[in-house]
């Protein structure tokens, strides 16, 4: 196991060599990630020092990869000890061939060498939190209204479904509100302008690298989704899903449990469902294996697997920016 572990980390510097490692990446405020000096601390001298300097590069320590902590890098940094034979190394497995092992790639499904490095920072745009990806044009955030309709549920479900209307033939997305996990704000909060919306400012809205699935259901399936929202049919409390442009339906304060959509309000771009036609639909991966007590989309049929829903986001932010809070004019909630 060692000789194996010694031939990969001699590989890594021959490739990282060829390649020329880059400088480390700054903090906003200009100062050197603590990780360059963590690894002379650990007394790693020569190549093994600037092998170990340029995996902390790769993860940022303690600035450049979004919700990074010294925890994050510590981890990073025992991973080069197992990697040295003085802790076990789980895996060694490279991905995406970059001569990044999983475990100590920051993008380990995306190159980071070998790729465009917009603002000649060191990093690769797959992987660089302050690469700017678009605009917009005030905050976008996730407060719902009455109705549980939120202005950045909209954007992220438009973004979703513009993701696999051609690959997946999807017409409806439907995102989980509870997986939305930061809003947009205009005023800048980093090195970026303001109005401008940074990689780490979409990567902290959806942290999870959930994969986009577009599956068949009925129209009485996608009826069964929307009840499955609610307490007593399903949950604890009331998780409302994020609808895409041109989905739109109504939903009872005062009905009872499991009874409190009617499916003769739901429309698909104006038109009323049909309980047993089948409709092509988009959630996250999470959602689509029953995830927050959906167990509705297990059913779903034909599934296919898309982009990760960061990579939706970003995309969408690349055609349409600025991009305007959502309309919150989907859902409507009635007495």
């Amino acid at each position: 196991m060692h000789k194996s572990i010694y031939t990969l980390l001699g590989i890594l510097f021959i490739i990282l060599s060829m390649l020329g490692l880059p400088a480390m990446a700054q903090t906003p405020d200009g100062e050197t990630p603590a990780g360059e000096d963590i690894c002379t601390q650990w007394g790693y001298s020569g190549k093994v020092n600037g092998l170990c300097k340029a995996y902390c590069e790769a993860m940022d320590c303690d600035a450049a990869i979004p919700q990074a902590s010294q925890t994050a890098c510590d981890r990073v940094l025992n991973n080069i000890q197992g990697m040295l034979g003085e802790t076990p190394f789980p895996t060694c497995a490279d991905g995406d061939n970059d001569g990044w092992p999983n475990g100590l790639d920051n993008c380990p499904d995306v190159a980071n060498y070998g790729q465009e490095d917009s603002d000649g920072n060191g990093v690769g745009d797959a992987c660089d939190p302050n690469r700017v990806i678009g605009t917009i044009t005030s905050d976008i955030t996730r407060t719902g209204n009455l109705a549980g309709e939120s202005a950045m549920g909209d954007v992220v479900a438009d973004a979703q479904l513009a993701a696999t209307v051609a690959s997946g033939s999807s017409i409806v997305a439907l995102v989980n509100a509870t997986g939305l996990r930061a809003d947009l704000i205009f005023l800048a909060s980093g090195p970026e302008a303001d109005g401008e919306v940074t990689y780490a400012e979409a990567f902290n809205i959806q942290p999870f690298g959930n994969h986009l699935v577009t599956m068949t259901l009925t129209g009485a399936q996608i009826d069964t989704a929307l009840e499955q929202q609610f307490v007593n049919c399903g949950q604890t409390f009331t998780r409302m899903l994020q609808v895409s442009a041109g989905f739109t339906y109504s939903w009872s304060q005062s009905a009872s449990a499991c009874s409190k959509v009617n499916i003769a309000s739901i429309r698909i771009n104006g038109v009323l469902i049909d309980p047993v036609a089948t409709y092509r639909v988009t959630v996250n991966s999470f959602m689509a294996a029953g995830g927050d007590n959906f167990p509705i989309f297990t059913e779903g049929t034909n599934r296919l697997s898309g982009v990760q829903d960061l990579e939706a986001l970003e995309a969408y932010f690349a055609v349409n920016s600025p991009v305007a809070p959502g309309p919150q004019d989907r859902i409507t909630q009635i007495p």
